[in-house]
């Protein structure tokens, strides 16, 4: 489905002369091409390359706005109504991952991969378990079982949030 979002040439010019065109582009919902076009199409002049770059005191002065008052008009996906949103995650922080410090009830896969584990060999202060058929790792045989932990507790984080 998709939206219209519009916006008055001084609008535009306001938005283009204060932020960098790709983050405005990015946040209305269309391209930084798409989005120049539009504004030289209303007669805006943009920023040249290269200008948010330089310190304030060297930037070129703003040129005049247009005097156009025509409304530009974008239309844009609306990802808010989108069919299949994905899962809320219930973890309020999710970059907050809590760890067990012993391994209870593993995962299927990091039963499998422990398994492996605990039978390969060591090749250059690394296990060499990229043969089998299992998750890649590449750590020394003294952490296998806190690798083992959080294996599990990334694996069972994901699928708590919908991920398979």
């Amino acid at each position: 489905m998709y939206v219209e979002k519009s916006f008055t040439p001084q609008q535009l010019f306001e938005m283009v002369w204060e932020r960098p065109v790709l983050i405005i582009a990015k946040e209305i919902g269309v391209s930084d091409v798409g989005l120049s076009k539009a504004c030289r199409k209303a007669g805006i002049t943009l920023p040249t390359r290269g200008h948010w770059a330089k310190p304030e005191t060297k930037r070129p002065r703003r040129p005049k706005p247009p005097a156009s008052n025509i409304p530009i008009t974008f239309h844009v996906h609306d990802i808010q109504n989108q069919a299949n949103p994905k899962p809320e995650n219930p973890v309020k922080d999710p970059s907050t991952l809590i760890v067990p410090t012993e391994l209870v009830d593993p995962h299927p896969l990091v039963r499998k991969w422990l398994s492996a584990a605990k039978k390969a060999k060591e090749l250059n202060g690394a296990l060499a378990v990229e043969k089998s058929q299992v998750l890649s790792s590449h750590i020394s045989s003294s952490v296998i079982d806190r690798c083992a932990i959080l294996y599990d507790s990334l694996i069972k984080a994901s699928e708590a949030v919908g991920y398979t």
